[in-house]
C-alpha cells in the first residue's frame, strides 16, 4: 500500500488509553448527553465540561492543542444556526446593520448555546477517537450491543477508505505520466 491515511489514534501509555473501550464509549456518550441536556445559556457549565475534556486530553498525553485544532471541523455547521438571532422572538437587543433586522437576546443565547454544545461534543468525539484504536472502538460498540449492521458499515468504511485512497493515488500518478505539461493543468 503506497498511500498512508492518517489514523487519528495516538498511541500513548496513559490511564485513559488503558481504559476498557466500553467505558470510554459510555463516558463519551455520557458527556455528550450531559451537554445536550444542559439548559440554554448555561455557559459556565459548558465551560466546565470543556475544561474536563481538555484535562482528559492532557491526562491522556494527547494534548489539548490536538483536540482543539481538530475541533474546528465543526465550524461550517455554525451556518445552520446563523438565522436564530433574527428569527427567534424575544427582547430586541440590536438591529443588523444595513438590513435593519432585529437581533433578539433569546435567539442569540440559543445560537451561542447550540454552537458551544456542538463544539464541545465534537471535542469529546475527537478525544475518544484519539485514545481508542478503531478495532477496539468497534469491539466496545459491539459489546455495548450497538446493531451489527451499523458496526459492519463503519468497519467497511474504514477498510475501503484505504482502498479508495490508494486508487486515487494511482489515478493521479497515471494522469501525471500521460500529461505533457509539468505542474499545470
Amino acid at each position: 500500500m503506497y498511500f498512508q491515511v492518517e489514523d487519528r489514534f495516538r498511541k500513548r501509555d496513559s490511564f485513559l488509553h488503558r481504559l476498557d473501550p466500553r467505558a470510554k464509549v459510555v463516558i463519551a456518550l455520557g458527556l455528550i448527553l450531559t451537554l445536550s441536556l444542559l439548559p440554554i445559556g448555561a455557559f459556565a457549565r459548558y465551560a466546565a465540561v470543556w475544561l474536563a475534556v481538555l484535562a482528559g486530553a492532557a491526562w491522556a498525553r494527547v494534548g489539548p492543542g490536538y483536540v482543539l485544532a481538530r475541533s474546528f471541523v465543526a465550524l461550517p455547521f455554525v451556518l445552520a444556526v446563523v438565522t436564530l438571532p433574527f428569527t427567534t422572538p424575544g427582547e430586541i437587543i440590536a438591529r443588523a446593520p444595513w438590513l435593519g433586522w432585529p437581533v433578539t437576546l433569546e435567539g442569540t443565547l440559543r445560537a451561542a448555546s447550540i454552537v458551544a454544545k456542538s463544539w464541545v461534543s465534537v471535542q469529546v468525539a475527537i478525544l475518544l477517537v484519539a485514545i481508542t484504536s478503531l478495532p477496539d472502538l468497534l469491539w466496545g460498540l459491539r459489546a455495548l450491543r450497538v446493531p451489527a449492521p451499523l458496526i459492519a458499515i463503519v468497519s467497511f468504511m474504514y477498510r475501503y477508505l484505504f482502498v479508495l485512497a490508494e486508487e486515487t493515488q494511482r489515478l493521479l500518478r497515471a494522469r501525471a505520466a500521460r500529461s505533457a505539461a509539468r505542474g499545470g493543468r
